[in-house]
């Protein structure tokens, strides 16, 4: 993983790294919850749960909210055999023992 993050121009902190590599292993455990926001973005806009979990394997932290225990997480999937999508994944860290997944969203493009 770069440690550079090239969509907001700044450097991820060594903390964001850790606290990254915590959501991936909880997530690699099955130990998650998909909120009822996110499952509302999955049916309207047409991704599914891989998608999301691919995205936080894969992904890279853009934005931290440490105060919240949250973050965003960006990655991307595949919508056809040659097209990726940006994906967005927020996550709530705040339980020791599970992740929460409270939204994912493919993010518009800035106007």
């Amino acid at each position: 993983m770069c440690p550079f993050n090239p969509i907001k121009g700044k450097t991820v902190t060594s903390h964001s790294l850790r606290i990254l590599h915590r959501i991936r292993t909880l997530v690699t455990a099955g130990r998650y919850t998909i909120g009822a926001h996110a499952e509302r973005h999955m049916l309207e806009e047409g991704f599914e749960k891989e998608h999301c979990i691919g995205a936080i394997l894969d992904g890279r932290v853009i934005e931290h909210y440490e105060a919240r225990r949250t973050c965003l997480i960006s990655g991307l999937f595949h919508v056809g055999p040659r097209t990726l999508c940006r994906l967005h994944v927020v996550c709530d860290y705040s339980q020791a023992q599970a992740i929460d997944i409270v939204t994912a969203f493919i993010p518009t493009p800035l106007r």
